[in-house]
């Protein structure tokens, strides 16, 4: 028999720290302040081709 409390589950446990960001597909870590973050410490995405800053945040792939 099973009470009628309902199961919580911690969104911590199911979140992964780390991801590809979908904009350039540098590997991303996640920040407990920025969250999403580059591993190379950098909130705005690179282009991967020419080395410039582009106006994109860190934004993970799978989202």
């Amino acid at each position: 028999m099973t009470d009628a409390t309902p199961s919580v589950n911690d969104p911590a446990a199911t979140t992964p720290t780390e991801a590809t960001c979908q904009h350039c597909g540098l590997s991303l870590a996640l920040d407990d302040i920025w969250g999403w973050v580059h591993k190379n410490g950098q909130y705005l995405c690179y282009d991967p081709n020419t080395g410039e800053p582009m106006s994109l945040p860190a934004q993970p792939a799978y989202v």
